[in-house]
């Protein structure tokens, strides 16, 4: 009589210890009876025994898990330093940048009274079509005015006396203050 697939299961889930102890009693007594049953029993067991043998194998030792163990612990301490210090790298990055520009946007500034004061400063030049001296200057609202003299001495008098009085208003004035938009 040939063994059935439901028999081999039977004797795997015996072999695997998941067969409930009362179907174990009828398998015995069957096992007693059915030679061929005992013998299929003897080659899933020796099938049983080289299986285990080897995953048994392939199974890591406890000292060679516990050196894994170390290695993993031990990168993973490795990366959250190396992370905390990318962090705090990444800020320090940031706020020298942040200095670099604010200090980029004040050394663009640094003249920007003087160069108002220079810009309306008075300027001459020659006319030579009528024989005049222009003086040239902004006023308040950024327009250009030439005043006409008939003389470089005259011409250039205006423009020394209008000078110093811009210098001295300054002085008296104190420094000159960027507003605010054009700092930043």
């Amino acid at each position: 009589m040939a063994v059935h697939d439901n028999d081999i299961d039977l004797l795997n889930s015996y072999l695997d210890g998941e067969l409930p102890v009362p179907e174990c009693e009828g398998l015995w007594r069957r096992l007693a009876v059915e030679q061929e049953l005992a013998a299929e029993l003897d080659r899933l067991r020796s099938d049983h025994a080289l299986r285990q043998d080897v995953w048994g194998a392939c199974e890591p030792s406890d000292q060679a898990v516990a050196m894994t163990e170390n290695r993993v612990l031990r990168a993973a301490r490795k990366h959250d330093w190396l992370s905390t210090g990318n962090h705090i790298l990444r800020v320090l990055t940031a706020a020298a940048a942040l200095i670099a520009v604010g200090f980029g946007f004040g050394w663009s500034g640094r003249n920007h009274a003087n160069s108002v004061a220079q810009a309306n400063a008075p300027y001459v030049q020659p006319q030579a079509s009528s024989g005049k001296f222009l003086v040239s200057l902004r006023d308040d609202t950024g327009h250009v005015v030439q005043i006409p003299f008939d003389s470089l001495d005259e011409a250039s008098h205006f423009a020394d006396d209008l000078e110093q009085a811009q210098r001295n208003r300054q002085a008296a004035d104190g420094p000159a203050v960027v507003p605010a938009m054009e700092r930043f």
